[in-house]
């Protein structure tokens, strides 16, 4: 993932200045320029009001760097992605991209993981071989049972 070249201009030229003396338009930039390059977009306004706060405490571009950097981790599949809120709030901008990497998942747990989608692949076979019923089931009913069967009711008339 690559920050567009506009993007980090953009940022850089309206950040000379901390976060308090900046336009509230210049403020909406720099948040819109953030929120694009965010892998998990929930939370917007809590996200904004975080982004002001933590704009008192760094640049724009070092939150856009920051991303940049941990955008892998953030977006690896199947694992936790935080809020944009928590991870500003949280000051993770200044987090070791080596440190919130998850350990490499163990043999072991490869080997459940595996039985796991095989068992869970055999059952939804099953259950879909048990809603269609056995092949003959609805030739039966065609062949003309109806008139083999007796129902109940119909030899009154």
């Amino acid at each position: 993932m690559s920050i567009s070249a506009n993007a980090l201009e953009l940022v850089s030229t309206r950040n000379s200045h901390r976060s308090r003396g900046t336009s509230s338009a210049s403020l909406d930039a720099e948040f819109a320029a953030w929120w694009r390059v965010w892998p998990r977009r929930v939370g917007k306004g809590q996200a904004r009001k975080a982004y002001e706060g933590a704009r008192r405490k760094v640049s724009a571009g070092a939150l856009l760097r920051a991303v940049e950097e941990q955008h892998d981790v953030l977006v690896r599949a199947g694992q936790y992605c935080p809020h944009p809120s928590t991870w500003l709030n949280g000051e993770r901008w200044e987090d070791d991209v080596a440190a919130i990497a998850p350990p490499a998942i163990s043999q072991r747990q490869r080997e459940t993981d595996d039985l796991f989608a095989r068992a869970t692949a055999r059952a939804f076979a099953r259950d879909a071989v048990e809603e269609a019923g056995p092949p003959w089931a609805g030739e039966v009913v065609r062949g003309g049972l109806e008139g083999v069967i007796e129902i109940e009711g119909e030899d009154d008339e």
